[in-house]
């Protein structure tokens, strides 16, 4: 009976011991009704509170106190305000912040890596881990704002791609028009062009090579056989390189 006792009191002081410790990560920290720890570390009254749908520009930054080897430095992100993926989510932690206001958030490690990075938690990560982040909002645009800029950009990039068009277009009137080139081009646009060059003798040797003509994928071809290369001139400019069988 006292062993017993004795074991459940070390039990109970273990709890404890947990609880005091995760007391004290989370000290100076509001917890909302999803579960979400949060601390605004930086105010701005005066600043835009974000709404769905609205475009934020940030600095973000976080590490794991169960792991040293997951953290990422800060660094400039752009992110659309989006509906919670999860309770106590990345989303929640961004709608918690005005412009110009920072805060450090504890967000569920398991469900960040799942619902955020689509990949399955490594072995280290428990159901209680916490990933710590830093965030800043430095521009809130609505959504209305954001998407008319967005069209903008769209269309100069769609006046951009027809410029470089009609400039490639130009250049290759400018090439066959050099190169006499008086084929049509096929459905796709291709250039077919037949040659009957001979390709050039291939031989490391310095001796003379003795040479035979052969056949090979029905081309004519010369083969050497001091160093028994041979080297063939294809339709499309493309070269084979294959062993020849005498006639």
């Amino acid at each position: 009976m006292k062993r017993l006792s004795f074991a459940a009191l070390a039990i109970s002081a273990l709890v404890l011991v947990f609880a005091a410790c995760g007391e004290k990560k989370f000290r100076g920290y509001k917890q909302t009704k999803t579960g979400l720890y949060y601390k605004i570390t930086t105010k701005n009254d005066k600043g835009k509170m974000p709404q769905q749908g609205d475009y934020l520009l940030l600095d973000v930054s976080f590490d794991a106190d169960f792991d040293t080897t997951i953290v990422m430095p800060e660094r400039e992100m752009e992110s659309l305000l989006e509906a919670p993926r999860f309770q106590g989510d990345l989303f929640e932690a961004y709608s918690l912040l005005k412009e110009g206001e920072e805060g450090e958030f504890y967000i569920k490690a398991d469900s960040f890596m799942m619902y955020f990075l689509g990949v399955m938690p490594p072995p280290t990560v428990k159901p209680e881990s916490m990933l710590h982040f830093k965030i800043k909002i430095k521009e809130v645009k609505p959504k209305e704002k954001f998407e008319a800029e967005m069209a903008v950009k769209r269309k100069e990039y769609e006046e951009m791609l027809e410029q470089k068009k009609e400039e490639e277009k130009t250049a290759l009137t400018s090439y066959l028009s050099e190169k006499k080139v008086t084929v049509k081009p096929t459905a796709s646009g291709l250039y077919y062009i037949e040659t009957t060059n001979r390709p050039k003798r291939v031989c490391t040797t310095k001796s003379p090579p003795k040479t035979t003509r052969g056949k090979c994928l029905n081309k004519e071809i010369i083969c050497c056989w001091n160093c028994r290369l041979t080297q063939i001139l294809i339709q499309r400019s493309f070269f084979l390189l294959r062993k020849c069988r005498k006639e």
